[in-house]
């Protein structure tokens, strides 16, 4: 939902929302509704808030329906119903938002949204797939960081490595000076660390590689899917 200022000399505002579906990404209704209409709205339907207060309280009323959604018996509901048309065409819908009780069904608010035009929806399939691109460049940049801060961490497991292999080594020398049973066991010590510091050596690196894997694959399997969509609907209007 989006509140815009006119570009005109009286600054008008007016509330934009608009209506979209995950799983049908050509379904876009919109409502413009600017001071002067809301003013014809508040009159028919017996609103009490004015326009400047609307935008907040109709997402009150849309939070309150999700949270009744799952529920048994909502006592809060959306219904959205397109009107006139019997056709593929779709044609203007109305958004209710109702109570229900026992009695009957109480309807708060009604508001008229309109389909979008296939300029509305082209340019809302072009900002879908930029904001998907968006995203994908951003994990992107959350993988690098990744990348280096493992990176930084194998070498400081390398670094660790080198000095404990130092410390044992000398402590073996040490030992061994004093008694061969003192050195065999701290030689023992000494494979030990190195087999545990290398096994997160490869911990890291596999685990690296299979992040960087599965975020490339998944982000551009989202990415040729929008775009597939895209050329498809574009051709589809030529």
């Amino acid at each position: 939902m989006e509140l815009q200022t006119l570009s005109s000399p009286l600054h008008k505002k007016e509330l934009v929302v608009r209506l979209t579906d995950e799983r049908d990404l050509f379904f876009l209704y919109t409502l413009r509704l600017g001071e002067e209409d809301f003013q014809s709205l508040k009159t028919q339907q017996g609103l009490l808030v004015d326009f400047a207060a609307f935008p907040q309280k109709f997402v009150d009323l849309l939070e309150m329906c999700i949270r009744e959604e799952h529920k048994e018996m909502p006592k809060f509901i959306l219904h959205f119903v397109s009107q006139g048309s019997y056709t593929n065409e779709r044609t203007t819908g109305m958004l209710n938002v109702i109570e229900t009780n026992p009695f009957k069904h109480l309807t708060h608010l009604s508001l008229k949204f309109i389909p979008g035009t296939d300029s509305d929806v082209k340019k809302y399939l072009a900002d879908c797939l930029k904001q998907l691109k968006d995203t994908n460049a951003l994990l992107q940049q959350r993988l690098e960081h990744t990348d280096t801060d493992l990176n930084q961490r194998l070498q400081q497991t390398q670094e660790t490595l080198s000095s404990k292999t130092i410390e044992l080594d000398n402590h073996k020398a040490e030992w061994s000076a004093r008694l061969n049973e003192m050195s065999a066991k701290h030689k023992n010590e000494m494979a030990t660390e190195k087999e545990k510091m290398l096994q997160m050596q490869s911990n890291f690196q596999q685990k690296q590689e299979r992040d960087r894997k599965d975020l490339e694959q998944a982000h551009m399997k989202i990415v040729k899917q929008l775009e597939s969509r895209l050329y498809e609907f574009e051709g589809s209007n030529k």
